[in-house]
C-alpha cells in the first residue's frame, strides 16, 4: 500500500500491483532522473515504487559497493577492476567525498531518495564525471551535491 499525493482528491491510499513494479524497473532510468531532480515520490505510483525500491538497505549496499570499487579502480596499479574505466585523477582527487558518500549509504537510517537517485545516475551515467571522456562536469562538485541531497528534509 502507498499513499499519493493528489491535487484534487488530497491524499489517497492505493495498493500497488505486479504491473506497477514491472513498469517502475522497466523505467528506472527515467523515474530515476525525475526523482533525482527533486520529483517527489508520493506524486505517482510509479516514482512511489522506484524511490521504496532505491531506499532499501540492499540496494544502498550495492551503490556503496559500486563506490569502492570506483576508488579500487583509481590505485596506480589498477588491478582489482581493469575493466572500470574511471578517471583515475579525478577519482583520486575525490576520494574523501566518495568514501564519506558510500558509508553515508551503509549507515542505518533514512536517507533522501534525491541524493540516492543522484548516486545512482552518477554510477551508471557512463559519459559522467566519474569515468573516462568526461569533460566540463566535475566530479566533486557532484558528489557534495549528492552528499547534501540525502539529507531528509526534516533534517535540514
Amino acid at each position: 500500500m502507498i499513499v499519493l499525493l493528489c491535487d484534487r482528491a488530497g491524499i489517497s491510499a492505493r495498493r500497488v500491483t505486479l504491473l506497477d513494479r514491472l513498469k517502475a524497473r522497466s523505467r528506472a532510468r527515467r523515474l530515476d532522473r525525475q526523482l533525482a531532480n527533486g520529483a517527489e515520490p508520493e506524486s505517482s505510483v510509479l516514482l512511489s515504487v522506484r524511490a521504496q525500491l532505491l531506499t532499501r538497505d540492499a540496494e544502498r549496499r550495492v551503490l556503496a559497493r559500486s563506490l569502492g570499487r570506483a576508488m579500487r579502480a583509481a590505485l596506480p596499479s589498477g588491478r582489482a577492476w581493469p575493466m572500470l574505466p574511471v578517471r583515475r585523477d579525478a577519482v583520486w582527487g575525490a576520494r574523501a567525498e566518495l568514501e564519506g558518500l558510500a558509508a553515508r549509504l551503509m549507515a542505518s537510517g533514512p536517507l533522501n531518495v534525491q541524493g540516492v537517485a543522484q548516486v545512482r545516475l552518477l554510477l551508471a551515467d557512463g559519459a559522467g564525471p566519474l569515468y573516462l571522456g568526461c569533460t566540463g562536469r566535475d566530479l566533486q562538485s557532484e558528489l557534495r551535491a549528492a552528499v547534501a541531497a540525502l539529507t531528509p528534509q526534516f533534517e535540514r
